[in-house]
């Protein structure tokens, strides 16, 4: 037990340098940094679940050092996939390329690297019974936190106020992966959890992707504003049925599986 909760936030460090190191070789591949940011908000998580909040917030500096980029790759797939105008793809090429550059020549990859290998990996064990308390009382302090949010983002659902949400979420998600290991392609909660962050992920990124259109002054951007509205409707219908989550967290049990986790990371 005691080595399970421990032993996969050293594969997620080791995931996250494997990720720079291609970086850092002049491989900006949306892979890379997919798998990056990835791989440290779940390193993230399970400093949050430890209770490590100082250096969780640490590795969510680290994360947002490369949302720009990230943000213009991911734009840059979905032009390609709408069959945008010529003249799109190349300003959206130069834009990744000055956005690597600029990422390069601050040198973040290794001030990144450099801030991780300060994180440390070995704090003290928790036994069974201290894992399961540790477990529950965040859950009802996430429960809380999230009433919270899903109130202000119902009443005025905005991207400011959806943002964090779904950032919370997240957590929850990673964590409770973290803690299920094999076992999480079996839990139910999960698989909602999973249904509802894809459907906030896709109006996150037209939201994105409707910024970044009018800053580069794309002819695409109609397009996108008109797929961002028709998301948006369902986006504020959805926030109507999210109470469920914070209600469970509230009621749950936590099950902590005594199996060591997979060495394969869900994205």
């Amino acid at each position: 037990m005691s080595q399970f909760f421990l032993e996969q936030p050293s594969q997620y460090h080791t995931i996250a340098l494997l990720s720079l190191a291609r970086l850092s070789n002049g491989d900006p591949h949306p892979e890379a940094v997919h798998t990056l940011r990835t791989t440290l908000r779940r390193l993230q998580a399970a400093l949050e679940l430890e209770g490590d909040h100082a250096h969780a917030a640490i590795v969510g500096r680290c994360i947002s050092r490369f949302s720009g980029l990230r943000g213009l790759q991911v734009l840059q797939t979905y032009l390609a996939r709408h069959a945008a105008p010529k003249s799109d793809l190349v300003i959206l090429h130069r834009a990744v390329q000055d956005a690597w550059k600029d990422l390069a020549a601050r040198q973040i990859c290794r001030k990144v690297e450099r801030r991780l290998s300060r994180i440390p990996l070995h704090a003290p064990l928790l036994d069974a019974q201290a894992l399961h308390h540790r477990v529950a009382a965040v859950s009802q302090r996430q429960a809380d936190e999230l009433e919270t949010l899903l109130e202000s983002a119902t009443a005025k659902p905005r991207r400011k106020r959806i943002h964090p949400l779904r950032l919370k979420l997240k957590t929850i998600r990673y964590q409770e992966e973290y803690l299920l290991g094999r076992r999480r392609n079996r839990s139910h909660f999960l698989k909602r959890l999973k249904d509802v962050l894809r459907r906030l992920g896709k109006y996150e990124e037209l939201a994105e992707f409707r910024k970044l259109a009018k800053r580069l002054h794309l002819e695409s951007r109609p397009a996108i504003v008109k797929d961002w509205r028709h998301v948006n409707k369902r986006t504020r219908a959805l926030l109507s049925e999210l109470g469920w989550i914070s209600r469970h967290l509230h009621s749950r049990k936590p099950h902590i599986s005594a199996e060591r986790p997979s060495t394969q990371l869900a994205g």
